[in-house]
């Protein structure tokens, strides 16, 4: 049975594995060898005061990861994923359009009113996110420094 379930720390290294499995392979081609920097970017997020993290799941097994936070604006809350993904043995069968209903429903139990996210231009990703009713907002524009 497919089931959403809350982010458990218990469970931290086969996010990690997860992540770095399904990153490693193309569109995005990250090195093999994040592990430390993945485990430390989710520390990181558990640690946050608005960490709100799920995880979908057939029995025991991970199918996805959404890690985000509720994240303060006008209107009330909003759920910003700041990370999002299906282990690349489930891609392209139809979990993570479960996984993405499941998720509005529980954003919505938990008070937040939106769910935003950024990603790359023309990428599967984008189509993903479009096709499952996320729409480009006009208007706005994504900016960064480095500092390092």
């Amino acid at each position: 049975m497919i089931k959403l379930h809350k982010f458990k720390e218990s469970e931290i290294e086969m996010y990690v594995d997860s992540n770095v499995r399904t990153f490693s392979l193309a569109p995005w081609n990250d090195p093999i060898d994040n592990h430390p920097k993945v485990r430390r970017l989710i520390q990181n997020h558990m640690n946050n005061n608005y960490h709100q993290s799920y995880v979908l799941k057939k029995e025991d097994e991970l199918i996805g990861v959404s890690i985000g936070f509720k994240k303060a604006w006008m209107e009330g809350f909003e759920y910003y994923i700041d990370q999002f993904w299906i282990d690349e043995k489930y891609q392209n069968k139809g979990y993570g359009t479960k996984f993405m209903n499941l998720l509005k429903e529980a954003v919505l139990e938990i008070g937040c009113n939106a769910i935003i996210l950024d990603t790359d231009l023309e990428t599967p990703a984008e189509y993903f996110y479009k096709k499952n009713g996320f729409e480009e907002l006009k208007g706005i524009v994504s900016l960064a420094i480095n500092l390092k």
